[in-house]
């Protein structure tokens, strides 16, 4: 794919640091990476191939009402931090700038107690494309 390495590089960054923050000591973190492939869904607005990438954690969750809000700057979903126990709630945020910026997408998927995935579909070059299967 094409796009700015130390900027896709903050954006994998990003995800680990708030897995390895939000998710007890000990707690594994996975991390996948799907090569780019037809998106027959069409959901992440994007035409042709796309190349994804899970970060998965194993712990607490997100509640499904805020699960709307963690790409928001500033925005934290435990109150009771603040910016030297928790971070600034940029993290994310900036996940999702930069995967807009590259033609990508980002979600969440998460549910209490069972832990969180962050998505994020980024297009694949052109000439990738092009050889992907029809």
């Amino acid at each position: 794919m094409l796009g700015d390495a130390p900027k896709l590089q903050q954006v994998l960054q990003n995800l680990l640091g708030n897995a390895v923050q939000h998710t007890p000591a000990g707690t594994p973190v996975e991390v996948i990476v799907r090569p780019a492939r037809p998106d027959s869904s069409g959901t992440d607005g994007s035409a042709g191939a796309v190349h994804t990438l899970l970060v998965t954690d194993h712990g607490p969750g997100i509640p499904a009402a805020d699960q709307e809000h963690v790409f928001t700057r500033f925005w934290r979903g435990d109150t009771s931090r603040t910016r030297h126990t928790g971070g600034a709630g940029l993290g994310l945020a900036i996940v999702s700038s930069i995967v807009t910026a590259h033609g990508g997408s980002s979600d969440v998927i998460s549910q209490v107690g069972q832990g969180t995935t962050i998505r994020v579909r980024l297009p694949a070059r052109a000439a990738e494309r092009k050889r992907t299967p029809s």
